[in-house]
């Protein structure tokens, strides 16, 4: 006994022909965004080593100048909170520290934090 399909030869090919386009359609936008993230991470990567290198080189400048002036006083600022800023080692506890953004009036309270430390 021969079966029966529900769906004639013809429309089952044709509606396979479409989900084949579809998932090659949908794979090729989630390869296109998977490669963009990628992009996005690396770039990303980059500019954090470059703010790194950034802060490194501002904290050099300051120990170095502090040996001719030791009374000199810095206060950092990074739109990094201090934490993360402490976790790669750029700032250490007890540094003067101001997080961006911050107001006019909370930077000028800052400096003279710093200035009146002893």
């Amino acid at each position: 006994m021969k079966s029966e399909s529900l769906i004639p030869d013809k429309d089952l090919e044709d509606k396979c022909k479409h989900l084949e386009r579809l998932v090659e359609h949908h794979t090729a936008e989630l390869t296109a965004s998977s490669e963009k993230l990628q992009k996005e991470i690396v770039r990303r990567k980059k500019a954090e080593a470059a703010l790194r290198e950034g802060e490194e080189k501002y904290r050099q400048l300051f120990d170095q100048a502090s040996v001719l002036y030791p009374y000199a006083k810095a206060l950092y600022m990074s739109g990094y909170t201090r934490d993360v800023i402490a976790h790669r080692g750029v700032i250490d506890a007890g540094v003067n520290f101001i997080q961006k953004p911050f107001s006019v009036k909370l930077l000028a309270t800052r400096v003279r934090e710093v200035l009146d430390q002893t």
